[in-house]
């Protein structure tokens, strides 16, 4: 057995080779030194009617610049979110006692979201960490002007979750921000809720800002958001979508034409009730299951667009006896009645977006994918398929199946 000077030497080296490696945790952060942000809103600083120099980015001859970026951060307090239906602990947009407050409300400015954030941390001991960032609300006034500085300055940042929520208020962002909701001690955590539930509901499009970035850099297809108000003070409502041409707000839908979008993009679960009216008496249809499949082809030098789409639904009313669902003519009608209805405002939707040619349905992406010599010689770019958007002649063919009737078929 070889127990001599050179096996000792071997073992050492081993040891000091592998010791490097072992060293896990030597760049950890103890979570109470950093200032986690769980909730951001962004408007315009003359929203506010108030201004700030700008002199911890700026040189004292350059500290009177107009800030352009006013933010509103939610910092959560280390040990006092709540973790359950039954923890204790106040919430962080309305009055009470700041000494049992969850989240710290921070605002700074400056000429875009870098600087604003450069400004925020001159007022915060801890690090900003933009980890847990999970929801960002810009208001519409803003989004108006451009998500240029929003957009460049989040896709850089590594920390930044692409299933974070962004989304368009019509108000101002931060009072959005600020609602305390009585279902939700934290209101970052009612906003984050609340887009989750629609979202698995079927009343609002996966949309997260992943999504919204991915779209946004497509040459065929325009970016859209979920757009929300304030009703009754610490109500948010689902106002409908703000659809984009690049970074630009153009347009916004109702709350109605949510599902015609999902209708036309094919997206489930199908979570929207209608009522369809029959023989003068009325029924309401709920959907389920969406299906869609866009077609495009080439027609006399002109781009035509065929939308396929196909809608499962069950009956969830029937407020007269005067209609026997047990008749097949009788569920004829009312499918007959709902494919109009699906085919007329999904087809007012197209013409509106046509409009301010901002294509959300991606009728571009699958012309440039299926027709690249035309895409190549006649569109070649997003600005081309802007201006070419607005003359795409679109055909929607719609069928329907209804499934239940629930409990009672009468």
């Amino acid at each position: 057995m070889n127990t001599g000077p050179g096996k000792v030497r071997k073992v050492l080296a081993v040891l000091l080779l592998t010791v490097p490696f072992l060293s896990g945790c030597w760049d950890r952060v103890e979570i109470e030194q950093r200032a986690t942000v769980l909730g951001l809103a962004i408007d315009l600083p003359g929203q506010q009617g108030e201004s700030a120099p700008l002199d911890v980015t700026h040189p004292p001859d350059k500290a009177d610049t107009p800030a352009k970026v006013l933010i509103t951060a939610h910092i959560a307090v280390p040990g006092r979110i709540p973790l359950g239906p039954g923890e204790g602990g106040g919430g962080g947009g309305g009055g009470g006692d700041s000494s049992n407050k969850a989240i710290w409300t921070v605002q700074a400015r400056g000429e875009d979201v870098s600087d604003a954030l450069t400004h925020l941390q001159q007022q915060v001991a801890e690090r900003v960490f933009l980890g847990h960032l999970r929801v960002i609300v810009v208001s519409e006034d803003f989004a108006r002007q451009g998500l240029e500085s929003v957009n460049d300055y989040f896709r850089r940042d590594p920390q930044i979750r692409r299933t974070t929520w962004l989304m368009v208020s019509q108000s101002r962002a931060a009072d959005v921000m600020n609602m305390s909701p009585p279902l939700e001690r934290v209101p970052t955590l009612y906003l984050l809720s609340t887009m989750d539930r629609a979202k698995d509901s079927g009343k609002l499009p996966n949309d997260f800002v992943g999504r919204f970035w991915t779209l946004e850099s497509s040459d065929g297809q325009e970016g859209y958001l979920p757009y929300v108000s304030i009703k009754q003070e610490n109500n948010l409502k689902i106002q409908g979508l703000a659809y984009f041409q690049g970074n630009h707000m153009v347009g916004k839908t109702t709350p109605y034409q949510i599902m015609n979008l999902m209708q036309v993009i094919g997206e489930s679960p199908a979570g929207y009730s209608v009522p369809v009216h029959v023989q003068g008496q009325t029924v309401v249809i709920t959907a389920f299951r969406r299906l869609a499949r866009i077609h495009t082809y080439v027609e006399n030098g002109e781009p035509v667009a065929r939308v396929v789409m196909h809608v499962d639904a069950n009956v969830a009313e029937n407020d007269s006896r005067a209609l026997n669902l047990q008749d097949p003519r009788v569920l004829e009608d009312i499918r007959n009645e709902m494919n109009r209805n699906m085919q007329a405002g999904c087809l007012q939707l197209i013409a509106q977006t046509q409009k301010k040619g901002s294509d959300i349905f991606g009728f571009g992406e699958n012309l440039r994918a299926k027709h690249s010599d035309y895409w190549s010689q006649h569109v070649k770019n997003k600005q081309g398929w802007e201006k070419l958007y607005p003359r795409l002649k679109v055909q929607i063919e719609v069928s329907s199946r209804i499934h239940r009737m629930g409990m009672k078929d009468v």
